[in-house]
C-alpha cells in the first residue's frame, strides 16, 4: 500500500426515514450500561466492546439494536448490521444518542459502499448531512466527500465474482499478473485500501477510460488530491472473474514519493482482494486462492476487524510469566494491517503502556511515507521487542515507536502491522469469508 497515504472512505440497497433525534433522557442504570459501551467505542477498542455488550443490561430497544449493528460492521459482518441500524436510528423516541444517530447513518453509508452499492451510500451520508448539518463540525467534509465518492458511482453496477477453482500466482517486484481482454498486466494487491488505484498513464496503458467526475483523495505532505472514478469491465485475477471493478485514476505524480523514488502504477484495493475470499502469502513472493476456506483455519486464526477505513488485527502485547519464563501472552491491542507497507510501527498509544522502556528524549525521527510526500515524527527504536500473533511470538529490532500523534487512523490505535513483520513468517492467511488471519512460522 502506500502507507497511510489514501483517502480510504469506507466502502444494500435500502432507504431510510429518520427523525431528528430527540436527547437521552438523565439516566438511572440504562443509561449507565448505554454509556459504559460508549465509551469503550470512542476508544475504537473493538475487542473489549465484543467482551462486554453480551453482558449489558438495561438496553433501550434502539440501544441494543444500535450497538447490535455497529459490532456486526466492525466484525465484517456487514448485511447483518444493516436491518438492527436502521432500527436504530429509525426509532421515533429514540434514547440514542444524536452523535449515535449520526454514526449510525455514517456506518449505514459505509456498509452500502462495502457492498458495492453506491448510489445507497450516497443516500445515507445525504441524509446524516440534512438531519445534523453544521452540528457536525469537522467531520461534514468528509461525510461530502464520502457522499460525492457515492454520487459518481451510484449507475455503476455492483461488482461481482465468480472464482473458478483454486490457484497461485508468483509476485514480480511487489505486483501480482492480472488479465483485461485477454491482455496480462500487473498490478500491487494490497488489502487494506480501501480503494482501487491507477496512474494516468496505467490506466491509459490498460485502456480503462475514466468516468465523469472527479473525488478527492487525501496523502501525507501536499494533502488532498484528485481522482476520476473508472470501471474495468471485466478483470482477471488468475481463476477469479471479476465484473465491474471500480479503480480510481490519478496524475502519475499523485503516487509518486519523491523523497524514496517510489512510483505506483497499479494498486487493486480491498474490493478485489476481498472479493478473492481466501488469501495465503508465502515467504517466497506467492499467492495462494482458496475458492473454499479451510474449516481448521477458523479454529487457528486471530480475528480480524474492519476500522473506519483499514483492516485491523489483535496483536498480543504482553508477557505471561510463571517463574521467569515466558508461557504465553495477553494484553490484546488493534493494529493496522497494511500488506501494502513495507514497515511496521507502533504509535504513541503503544508508547503510554510502556513509558518505563521507552522515555526521555526520543533518538530518531520516523518517516511515514504515503501519496503527497513524507511525515516526520519523533520516535524511539524496538530493541527485541515482543508481538505475539496467536501463539508465535515476533521479536521486534529496529522498528519505531513513535513519541506522538501521526495523524491518519492509525493513530486511533497500537501500530501498523507491515511487511518486515509479516516477512517473518513461512506464510500468513488473510481470509475475508471468516474475517480470520493466521500465520505460520
Amino acid at each position: 500500500m502506500l502507507p497511510m497515504s489514501i483517502l480510504r472512505l469506507a466502502l444494500l440497497p435500502f432507504g431510510v426515514a429518520v427523525s431528528q433525534p430527540v436527547p437521552p433522557a438523565v439516566a438511572t442504570g440504562t443509561s449507565f450500561s448505554a454509556s459504559h459501551l460508549q465509551e469503550i467505542l470512542d476508544r475504537d477498542d473493538y475487542i473489549e466492546f465484543a467482551q462486554e455488550l453480551p453482558h449489558a443490561t438495561g438496553l433501550k430497544p434502539e440501544q441494543e439494536s444500535y450497538f447490535k449493528g455497529i459490532l456486526a460492521y466492525r466484525q465484517g459482518r456487514f448485511e447483518e448490521a444493516v436491518k438492527p441500524l436502521i432500527a436504530a436510528v429509525n426509532a421515533n423516541d429514540t434514547s440514542l444518542t444524536p452523535n449515535q444517530v449520526e454514526n449510525g447513518l455514517e456506518v449505514l453509508g459505509r456498509t452500502a459502499a462495502m457492498t458495492y452499492q453506491y448510489g445507497a451510500s450516497a443516500q445515507m451520508y445525504d441524509d446524516a448531512e440534512k438531519i445534523f448539518g453544521k452540528a457536525m463540525g469537522d467531520t461534514a467534509k468528509q461525510i461530502r466527500e464520502r457522499r460525492h465518492v457515492g454520487a459518481v458511482l451510484q449507475h455503476v453496477p455492483p461488482q461481482t465474482v465468480r472464482i473458478a477453482g483454486d490457484f497461485s500466482l508468483k509476485r514480480t517486484g511487489k505486483e501480482y499478473p492480472i488479465r483485461i481482454g485477454g491482455t496480462t498486466f500487473s498490478a500491487e494487491l494490497d488489502t487494506g485500501a480501501t480503494f482501487s488505484l491507477l496512474s494516468e498513464s496505467t490506466a491509459k496503458s490498460w485502456g480503462v477510460a475514466a468516468l465523469e467526475g472527479t473525488v478527492t483523495l487525501h496523502g501525507y505532505g501536499s494533502g488532498a488530491f484528485e481522482a476520476h472514478p473508472a470501471v474495468i469491465p471485466v478483470l482477471w485475477v488468475g481463476k477469479a472473474e471479476l465484473h465491474d471493478v471500480v479503480v480510481l485514476v490519478t496524475a502519475d505524480h499523485n503516487l509518486y514519493i519523491s523523497e524514496i523514488g517510489q512510483q505506483t502504477h497499479a494498486l487493486l484495493g480491498y474490493p478485489v482482494t476481498s472479493a478473492l475470499g481466501h488469501l495465503t502469502f508465502s515467504r517466497d513472493g506467492t499467492l495462494t486462492v482458496s475458492a473454499q476456506s479451510p474449516a481448521s483455519g477458523r479454529d487457528n486464526g486471530a480475528a480480524m476487524w474492519v476500522g473506519d477505513s483499514s483492516l485491523l488485527i489483535g496483536v498480543n502485547t504482553m508477557p505471561v510469566l510463571d517463574g521467569g519464563k515466558i508461557v504465553g501472552s495477553t494484553g490484546a491491542r488493534l493494529f493496522v494491517l497494511d500488506t501494502g507497507s513495507g514497515s511496521t510501527y507502533l504509535t504513541d498509544h503503544y508508547r503510554a503502556e510502556h513509558t518505563n522502556v521507552f522515555f526521555g528524549p526520543p533518538p530518531e525521527m520516523a518517516r511515514l511515507a504515503g501519496a503527497g510526500g513524507v511525515h516526520e515524527i519523533p520516535a524511539y527504536v524496538a530493541h527485541q521487542l515482543p508481538l505475539w500473533f496467536g501463539s508465535t511470538v515476533v521479536l521486534c529490532n529496529g522498528q519505531h515507536i513513535l513519541r506522538q500523534p501521526q495523524g491518519g487512523e492509525a493513530e486511533h490505535f497500537f501500530g501498523v502491522i507491515g511487511q518486515d513483520l509479516l516477512r517473518r513468517f513461512s506464510s500468513y492467511v488473510i481470509d475475508f469469508r471468516t474475517m480470520t488471519f493466521s500465520v505460520t512460522p
